[in-house]
Parts: C-alpha cells; structure tokens; sequence
C-alpha cells in the first residue's frame, strides 16, 4: 500500500503501510516480533515512541532490506536522516510463512502407504497439481488435511487452506484464497492481481477442498489454476474433488475406502480399526474382542469401508447391540445421522453427503444413476446400455459417473465391469420413481434371462464356462428373479428358473433352487404339486403348455435332489399326462429319465425298466441323441444295481458312444466315471483306476473343477478299496479342497461321508465319527434328510464299534423315520444292516439274524445288491453272527424275509411311524 508522499517522513505510517504490504495483521506482526498487539497499535497510532531495539524488532519481523534499514532506525528513532521512500506493493519482500490452524484430528488410520505415496508424489519436482478423488464420505479431506500438516513444515512458505464448500464460482474462490492468505485488497488493485503477486515468491501448498461444484465452470477454473501454478512455479496445489479436473498438469489419485477384511478373518481391518476408534470415542468401554469382531466386520463390509458412513455407525453403538446394528443397515440413510457442530452440514449424515454428491449431476445423469441402482453386484457396459435404453448416450453417462466417483471400475476377468457402492445404490434406488423402477426392472430380468439362456445345457453336464459365467451374475440373477416374482411375470419367472436348475444342482444350491421353483409355480397358477391328487391332469393355462412342463420337470430335478421323492413321483405324473403335441419331446424325455431314478430308488424297478424304454422310444423316435445317451446311462445304472455288470457295462458303453459322437467330452468322463465304478464293483481296481484317470484328463482339459473334484473322489475309492489308506486319504482330500473352493455343499457332503467311510474301515472310529458329524451337518444345512439319514447309520456302525448302545439306537431311529417318510426302500435295506449290527451288540443273534435275512429278501425282491463299500463290513457281521453258534440262526435268518417291519423294528423305530404301507 502506497501512503501520501507528504507523510514519507512519518514512520508510524511507512511502519503501517509495511505491514500491510505484508499482509500482516497487528497481531501477527506483534506475535512475531514479540509485542503485544496493543503495543503495535500503540506505534502506528504515534501513542507511543519505540525503543532501538523494538526497531531492530519490527525490522527483522519486516523484512526490512539492509539498503533502508539505517533510514528505517533513524525514522524510528526520530533522527535527521533523509527520509523512507514511499512503500510500494511491488517492493521486492520476503514473503510471510503461512500455518495451518493447529487441530487436534484422531490417528488417521489405513492410510499409511496412500499417505506416504501422496507426500512423495507432491515433494518431487515434475508434480504441480495432485487431485484426490472418490465417493462420498471416502475420507478425502481428512486425507488432505494430514497432507497438508505434514508438507508444511518442508516447504519455505507453508501451507494453506482453502475450504470451497460454500463456494459456488470461480470469483468467490478467489475471495476464499485471499481470505485464506489474509490479504485485503489495496485501492486500484483487483484480487486476482493481489493474489498471483502475493504468491509469485511463495512455495506453497495450496490445498481447495471440496472444489467440485466449481465443474460447471471448468473452463474458468482452469484458467486460474494454471495461472496460479504459472505465478508461482515454487508451489503446488492439492485438490479434493469427486470430479477430476481434466487438466494436463493434473495428476489424479483416488482414494478407495479403507480395506474390509473377509468373513473369516482373525485380525481387525483398517475400517474395523476407525469403527472401534469412533465407538470409543463414544463409549470409552467399547473394545474389539475376538466375539464382536465378526459382526464388527460384517458391518465395515457391508458400509463398504466408507469412513463417513463407519464413523456415523460407530456413534449408535450406544443405542443398539452390533448385530442390532448390522441388521438394521437396510435403514442406513436414515439411520446414519449425527447432529455433531464439528462437522460440515453435509457430512451430518450418510444421506446429506449422497444429497451434495448427486446434486452435482444433471437430471439425465441422475435418472441413469437410478437405472444403475437395479444391479447388484456390478454390470458390464453392455448390460447398462441394455437395461438402461439410453443408446449411445449411455457410454457417456457412464463416464460422468465414473468421473464424478459415484461408479467404480471393479476388476474383472475380460470386459470392463462396473459397480455402485451399496450406500449410493440404496440411496439411488430410492430416487427411482415408482413407474421408472418397474420398467427398468421389467428390462433388467429380460437382459438376464437372455444372458443365462446363452449356452445354458439343454442335455449333458453344465460347461464350466457356462457355470462361471451364472456363478458371475449371480447377484443380477437373484435380482431379476425376484424383480419378476414382484411383478407377477410368471413367463420370465419360470424361463429363469428353468434356465437356472442345472446351476443350482450342479453348484448344490438346490435349496434355493427348490424355493424360486415353487414361487414360480404359484405365479403361474399351478397348485401346491405336494397336495395335488396323484395322476392329476389339469392345464394349466397361465403360461405356455411347454414353457410350464419344463418348468415341472426342473421342479421335479430339485425336489429330487432334495431325496423328496414323494414331491417329484407328483410332479413327473403331471409332465407325462401334458399333450404331447404342446410338449417338446426333450422334455418328455427327461421327465422319463427323472421317474426312472425315482422308482429305482424306492424299489421299484420294473418301472423303472419301463421309464427308461418308453424314454428311448422318444429319443429314437424324435432323433434325440442326447436323450438315448442320458436313457442309456441310466439302463446302465438300473443293471448295476441289480447285479447285471454286463448289461450294466453294455448300456454305459452305448451311452459312451453317442456322447462321443455328439463330440461331448464333458458327458464322456461322466460316463468313464460310471463305468470305472462298474469295474470297481467287479474288483477290477486296476481297471477302475484306468477310467477314472481317463475321465480325470478329460475334466483336466476341459477346465471343470467339479468334474475334477469326482474324479479325484472316484480315484480316492478305489485306493481305500485296495487298502491304501494314506493314498485315499490324500486323493479324498484333493476332492474336498476343489469341492470347498466351488462352494458345493452337498459334493463336500459326499466326500466328507466317503472320508468317513476309509477311516471306518481303518478301524479309526473317532475320526469315522467327525467326518461322518460333518457330512451331517452340510445335509442338514441343504434340507436332504435321506442324506442325513445315511449318516446317521453310518454314525450307529461307529458307535457299535465303539460299544455305544445307547447312542446307536438313537442314530438308528432317527434314520429309520426319514427313510420309512421317504419311503426308500433300497436304503431300508441297509437300515435293516445296521439294526442286525445293533442286535448282536445287545446279545441277540437270533434277531440279528432275522433283520439279515427280512434285508436280504427285500434286495431280491428288488433284484438289488448291497452297496459296495459295505460289502466288507457286512461279510464281518455275518461271521460274527455265525460265530456264536445259536440254535436257530438259519431259521431265523429265514423267517425275517417274511417278518412284518413293525416287528423287524421294534426298539428302533419310533412309536408314533406308520410302517404299515412298507411291503
């Protein structure tokens, strides 16, 4: 500032307008130089006559060049010396240091290594311009804070801070600068001139949170950063934006939410380390133990490690107990709120900070913003310009959203993948108007259904691609589903699930499976098939003939699944009686497969012999190659189970030949597996291991885990069959491992009952016993009760091995009431077995005999055999029955084919079980 040139010879005048060339206020110019503020009042209003060393003081606090330092004294001083020049703005000066204001802020936690990178990246010379972008409540500013108060102090001139977020263009950021920078604006001069003149000397951080609603005048705003950054070359400027600024000198980093860790995970992640920080800072008891940090976690997940939304959640841990809380995040928007004074209004809830990012968008924009808010899990590109119907435009939507960190790129195998955090899809769906939502969502489960109907298997085993590629879309997949039960569209509804239940069989979500089946046979109007009359031929006229016979025939592949058999017997008699005209001919055939299974597992096999022929007749008949090779297998099956190997082996190795034909090798290692069992069977274990390693190189090469996985089981069979336990051990084990990694409760199932099985006959009964708990555990889970019950007798074998009475009995009846309820009748046969076992563990040959024999005659009475791999136990009982050398053993054992079951039973099964109907 400039003063009239007749007062030059005024130094409490020379000494004010110094000051203020500085941009110093009294105050601070007494903080410096060691006065207080009133004493520099009391100077430049000439109340007050400074002493030399108050001078020498004001000098050095000054900046006072030593060509006017001595006329500087003698003016102070009141001496005769020629008299200070006019203090001009231009005069070359030092400039001031400028610190931030000194705050207390919590150990920023997770952020080491991003802080390092940030300090490293704003120190090195080629970087002017560092730009920290991400969503709402991601933490940038306290980021940048931390940036800023540790950069301060390694560059000459400071660190200053400029909040933007009342600022709404590109003049008012200028006045937040010059207030930053404490200046006040001299006559003649304009701010920006004040400000880039102020800053030419400077190496400064300059750091402008919150800049993103100064994007509608990017232009501008770019003028003036690369102005400022062209001024004052010594100095850089930090950026904290949703948006980036596009500029070329513009470096952008974005900031990700703090690292959630998995639900297994014993150690606390960086989000649940701020949730425990915020807590305590609440409630000083709060502490994480190895009991809450489950839940702690499961609540840093499902806020998506956002630091907004974990410390607002960490404030209602006084209100709620964890799971309380976790349970009631559906509510987030509402629920996440804290009236806090220390903290910007739109950082007072989750709500208000998704308001101000939104905000931002136009009308457009925001209408997609709620489009996108229908996918879960994330969706391609193709999958938004599908479902979105915005055409070309819905690249660039997608970029602006991208652009202003609402939407994230999330790794992905091939095709770019993208994805909404939860909060900012809860708070978009929210927004989407009633009309808008069940139209999206009518295009979200077409897109979805053409996407599983791609390559999805109408013979033969599901392609692990096809698997993978469902397994991908899973969510999405859910979502349409239940978007179509909403909507009452049975058509989709059905075509979904139809599409569906070879992955959820193949993937043994079958439970799931089962309850999408039902809904979508209420939606179209077919009854409860359970209570339905059996033989029941009525249409059904809400949707297709075909469409509802191939869902009935998925229906009945689920409930079989689930061993209940009485469900699918019903649902097969449905699909047979439909027209044969409206019904195409694979799903007939499938139907005839599904209740040849059936009747073979309740003994029925000469309906089952007439299920498979009639089958094949429609195969042959409809040239349906792929169903004469599934009917042949099956024939195969039927023939082992009734001793026939060779027919068995005859039937396998059509079946072999027409899938080779059809060029199939996934349903040829299948059926290498079937036969390498049939040779098994035979003793032939050289043999079996032979097709088993053949179906194992096909899976290999194929890239089919689960294929693998049987094989490795098959292989591990045959190793316990020829006593090599170890080696079994080990090939069981390599099943069970790819088994988990797939997720496939019900073939971990099975590999923990055949681990249960090798270590039984090892003669390892406590080990038998915990495998056998864990296969019981994962049928239970999946609502298989036959499974349930095979472990169940298998747990009685070990317990009578281990002189459990008690405990066996217990096992022994519960396994009798599911398998009298499901009436199985083959697996009655090896109840019977075990009750023989229980009867000689109590003493009594005689009774034990007669449940071998009432066994014996129900297989020939079905043509069966016993299962393989209780052959060896079996042999040992009848020796040890033998051994006691009872009177009547043969005619006990005779008398049992012709015993009733309630007498056979008696002691096991419960008294309520109706066992009059089993013949």
């Amino acid at each position: 500032m400039t003063h009239n040139e007749n007062d030059d010879d005024d130094f409490t005048l020379w000494l004010k307008g110094r000051r203020q060339a500085l941009h110093m206020t009294q105050a601070e110019l007494g903080r410096v130089a060691g006065y207080a503020p009133e004493t520099i009042r009391a100077v430049e209003a000439g109340r007050r006559k400074p002493s030399r060393q108050m001078v020498k003081r004001l000098a050095d606090a000054l900046h006072i060049d030593s060509a006017y330092r001595e006329r500087f004294f003698a003016s102070g001083l009141g001496l005769p010396l020629p008299p200070l020049p006019a203090v001009a703005l231009d005069d070359a000066i030092t400039p001031p240091r400028h610190r931030l204001l000194s705050l207390t802020l919590p150990e920023l936690l997770g952020r080491a290594d991003l802080l390092a990178q940030l300090q490293q990246r704003l120190m090195a010379t080629e970087v002017r311009l560092l730009t920290l972008v991400g969503p709402p409540g991601v933490g940038k500013t306290r980021l940048a804070r931390e940036v800023a108060h540790t950069l301060e102090r390694r560059l000459a001139t400071g660190a200053v801070w400029v909040p933007l977020a009342g600022v709404h263009s590109v003049e008012q950021l200028l006045e937040a600068l010059a207030h930053a920078l404490r200046l006040t604006l001299p006559p003649a001069r304009s701010l920006r001139q004040v400000v880039l003149r102020h800053l030419q000397p400077c190496a400064l951080l300059l750091v402008f949170d919150n800049i993103e609603q100064l994007h509608a005048e990017a232009e501008q705003l770019a003028a003036l950063l690369s102005e400022l950054l062209a001024t004052a070359p010594q100095s850089k400027i930090l950026v904290t934006s949703q948006v980036a600024l596009q500029l070329a000198i513009e470096q952008v980093v974005v900031v990700p939410p703090l690292a959630v860790a998995a639900a297994e995970a014993a150690q606390p992640s960086p989000a649940s380390h701020l949730f425990a920080q915020r807590a305590q800072a609440h409630d000083p008891s709060f502490a994480l133990t190895a009991q809450n940090l489950p839940v702690v976690e499961a609540i840093c997940r499902e806020l998506d490690g956002l630091p907004l939304a974990l410390e607002l959640a960490a404030t209602r841990c006084r209100l709620f107990a964890l799971e309380d809380l976790l349970a009631r995040l559906d509510e987030r928007l509402e629920l996440l709120a804290h009236q806090g004074s220390d903290r910007e209004r739109r950082h007072h809830s989750l709500r208000a900070a998704l308001e101000w990012s939104v905000a931002l968008l136009t009308p457009a924009e925001q209408a997609f913003l709620g489009v996108l808010s229908l996918f879960q899990g994330g969706f391609s590109l193709a999958a938004a310009e599908q479902v979105g119907g915005a055409g070309a435009a819905t690249l660039a939507m997608v970029e602006q959203l991208l652009n202003h960190s609402l939407l994230n790129r999330v790794a992905a195998p091939s095709t770019p993948r993208f994805a909404l955090l939860e909060s900012v899809r809860l708070f978009a769906r929210e927004r989407l108007p009633a009309a808008a939502s069940a139209h999206y969502a009518r295009r979200h489960a077409a897109y979805y259904l053409s996407y599983v109907q791609q390559d999805a298997p109408t013979w033969g085993q599901a392609s692990e691609a096809w698997a993978q590629a469902v397994e991908y879309e899973a969510a999405n997949l859910d979502a349409a589903l239940a978007h179509s039960l909403a909507q009452h569209d049975g058509e989709t509804l059905a075509a979904l699930v139809v599409s569906l239940s070879p992955y959820w069989v193949q993937q043994g979500r079958v439970a799931e499976g089962r309850q999408w089946a039902d809904a979508a046979l209420r939606v179209a109007g077919v009854a409860a098939v359970a209570h339905e009359a059996p033989g029941s031929a009525k249409q059904h006229d809400a949707l297709p003939p075909a469409l509802t016979a191939r869902l009935l025939v998925a229906a009945a592949d689920l409930a079989y699944e689930q061993s209940d058999f009485i469900t699918t017997e019903r649902i097969c008699e449905k699909v047979l009686v439909f027209d044969a005209a409206l019904v195409s001919a694979a799903t007939l055939i499938r139907a005839h497969y599904r209740c040849a299974w059936l009747s073979a597992r309740q003994g029925k096999y000469a309906q089952a012999q007439a299920q498979v022929q009639q089958g094949l007749a429609l195969a042959q008949r409809h040239a349906e190659p792929y169903g004469e090779a599934m009917l042949s297998g099956a024939r195969g099956w039927l023939a082992r189970d009734q001793g026939d190997f060779a027919g068995a082996r005859t039937a396998q190795q059509r079946s072999l030949a027409l899938y080779r034909q059809l060029g199939d090798r996934l349903s040829m290692a299948y059926t290498l597996n079937n036969l390498g069992w049939l040779a098994r069977d035979q003793d032939d274990y050289a043999r079996s291991e032979q097709l088993h390693r053949e179906a194992l190189q096909l899976y290999q090469a194929a890239e089919h885990p689960s294929g693998v996985a049987q094989s490795y089981n098959n292989l591990g069979w045959v190793a316990g069959m020829r006593g090599t336990t170890e080696q079994a051990a080990a090939l069981f084990a390599k099943s069970l491992a790819l088994r988990e990694a797939i997720g496939n409760d019900r073939a971990c199932a099975w590999t923990l009952s055949d681990l249960g099985w090798l270590w039984r006959e090892a003669g390892d009964g406590a080990r038998a016993a915990s495998y056998y708990h864990a296969a019981h555990a994962r049928y239970q889970r999946l609502g298989d009760r036959r499974g349930c019950a095979i472990s169940e007798l298998s747990l009685a074998q070990v317990r009578l091995a281990q002189s459990e009475r008690e405990e066996a009995q217990r096992y022994l009846s519960s396994a009798c009431a599911a398998l009298v309820e499901l009436r199985d009748r083959r697996s009655l046969a090896r109840l019977l077995d075990v009750a023989a076992a229980y009867a000689y563990a109590q003493g009594n040959p005689l009774a034990a005999a007669e449940r071998l024999g009432a066994a014996e005659a129900l297989r020939a009475a079905h043509h069966t055999m016993p299962p393989a791999s209780e052959t060896r136990w079996l042999h040992t009982l009848e020796a040890q029955i033998a051994a006691t050398a009872a009177p009547g053993l043969a005619a006990a054992r005779a008398a049992g084919a012709t015993r009733a079951f309630e007498q056979l039973l008696a002691g096991i099964a419960p008294a309520y079980l109706d066992l009059s109907h089993i013949a």
